[in-house]
């Protein structure tokens, strides 16, 4: 795998981790306020970036798989 397209996976995740975090308490905040506009805002911002950090969580767990996985029948062919 390429190496330095797994760090920059990794810091992809991990701001956008920090940015989620961000807005679930700028959210919570804009709710006990009272603030709909804010709340409405934030939300309208919140959505794509989880979506987009959910994606590249499972793009990441889809290439650790891919490493670890074991072709059947490489493994049948290799001997012991």
């Amino acid at each position: 795998m390429n190496e330095s397209y797994e760090q920059e996976l990794q810091q992809e995740i991990n701001f956008l981790n920090d940015e989620l975090l961000f807005l679930q308490n700028e959210i919570a905040a804009a709710r006990n306020n009272g603030d709909t506009d804010e709340y409405t805002r934030l939300f309208r911002v919140c959505l794509p970036v989880q979506k987009q950090y959910l994606k590249l969580c499972a793009e990441q767990e889809k290439r650790v798989q891919a490493e670890t996985e074991v072709d059947p029948l490489t493994a049948f062919n290799t001997p012991v």
